[in-house]
């Protein structure tokens, strides 16, 4: 007898982005999230800079690998990288959520000068 177990998973990452000079929310950046194993997902920030990145998935034989990196790029910024670490970096910042909603993720790109 053979026994299948499934799971259902995410992998991913959503926030806003945010000029780190002005600290005005940026549009139109264009978010790339780059899985080996899942694939890729793309989105471009709203007029709020806010971001959505998150890809589902279910596993069981397939691989339950979530590591990713997620790319911001805008003409004019210096483009940035996250991986799914990013919570251990100083590339990313959070801000204070309520109980329920929880914190935002906020990335800061820096103009080009």
């Amino acid at each position: 007898m053979m026994f299948l177990i499934s799971c259902d998973k995410e992998v991913g990452t959503d926030g806003v982005v945010i000029d780190a000079v002005s600290g005005e929310r940026i549009e139109n950046v264009e978010v790339y999230m780059k899985s080996q194993e899942q694939g890729d997902e793309h989105d471009t920030t709203d007029s709020t800079g806010y971001f959505f990145t998150y890809k589902a998935f279910s596993c069981g034989i397939a691989s339950c690998n979530t590591n990713y990196k997620v790319s911001f790029n805008k003409d004019g910024y210096v483009s940035k990288e996250i991986t799914e670490n990013y919570e251990n970096s100083s590339d990313a910042e959070f801000i204070a959520g309520s109980s329920t909603s929880g914190d935002t993720l906020v990335i800061m790109l820096d103009p080009i000068e």
